[in-house]
């Protein structure tokens, strides 16, 4: 897990909340039997539980088998499910646990449709919420990462193929302009490759790599936020940009390009560099304003939803 996932968990232990760390490998893996068999001697040690949550594929493959051991009720939450990517072997095996699923939680319309095409009965959209406030000021974000009157381009997320940061830099080097600077919040597999790939593009002095950190410390200080991934459910970075009034480019990514292009972000054509630089400057030149901040979208929404959900299966 991440830093800033970890800092947060230690809160969740402060308030009384139990945690059992159960180390698990991110695909299937041998050593899934035995930690199956581990939740299993948690859950009739500490239960009788009522709803079995798990949240993405793995864990969520792991609560099903579990909830189904103990006469629990399902939710399973994908974040992102691996079929919005296209065919994929995976498929399987959310079809085989379909059954096994009292109630699935999408946090889109477009994942939705996803989880009803694997066969998924009943399916519910919580969208994801943030907190608006809390932000640090742009002058107080800026002075952290030690910026002045240079425009910034942010990318947040995990240096993975699904967030495609490969193409961020190269749709980043392919406008020339001295001035601006590409801040990347985030880490992963692609670490190196991203490294790499941004001394070959020769914009090695015009990128900043934070690594893993809060992306609330930073976020004010972009003058645009650019999204080059794949596929997604519905990334909260997404919502802090409305929340900051930042404006956003979007690679053409299923579901989610067509919602943003509707709440007035600049969305490519292709998923490629040239188009996606098109649309860069575009947005630079042209200030685009981001719609105005809904109420759907608050942490206390997605709570609220989510709560009244567990109510209904139960």
């Amino acid at each position: 897990m991440d830093v800033v996932f970890a800092q947060h968990l230690s809160l969740l232990q402060k308030t009384g909340i139990s945690l059992l760390h159960v180390p698990i490998h991110r695909r299937p893996h041998p050593t899934d039997i035995a930690v199956l068999e581990k939740l299993y001697a948690y859950a009739k040690k500490h239960g009788p539980f009522d709803i079995v949550h798990g949240h993405s594929s793995k864990a969520g493959a792991l609560a099903r088998l579990l909830g189904s051991l103990i006469g629990a009720k399902t939710v399973y939450t994908p974040h992102s499910i691996i079929s919005l990517r296209g065919p994929s072997v995976y498929n399987l095996a959310e079809r085989a646990l379909a059954p096994f699923t009292d109630l699935a939680i999408a946090v889109s319309p477009w994942e939705r449709d996803a989880l009803q095409r694997l066969g998924y009965k009943r399916v519910e959209v919580v969208l994801n919420g943030i907190d608006p406030k809390g932000f640090p000021s742009r002058e107080e974000a800026r002075r952290v990462l030690g910026l002045k009157g240079e425009k910034v381009v942010g990318f947040v997320g995990r240096f993975s193929d699904q967030k495609d940061p490969l193409l961020a830099l190269r749709t980043f080097a392919r406008i020339k302009d001295s001035q601006l600077r590409l801040v990347m919040v985030g880490d992963g597999p692609l670490r190196a490759e991203v490294e790499k790939e941004s001394e070959k593009l020769g914009i090695g002095e015009r990128i900043l790599l934070l690594g893993t950190r809060e992306a609330r410390e930073v976020f004010p200080a972009f003058d645009l936020l650019l999204l080059t991934s794949r596929y997604e459910g519905f990334p909260y970075v997404v919502l802090e940009a409305f929340a900051l009034s930042i404006p956003i480019v979007s690679a053409p990514t299923p579901g989610l390009g067509e919602w943003l292009r509707k709440h007035g972000a600049l969305v490519a054509e292709k998923a490629d560099s040239d188009a996606l630089s098109s649309a860069l400057e575009k947005a630079l030149l042209a200030y685009s304003q981001p719609p105005p901040w809904d109420q759907e979208w608050t942490l206390e929404r997605m709570v609220e939803k989510t709560l009244e959900l567990y109510q209904a299966i139960l």
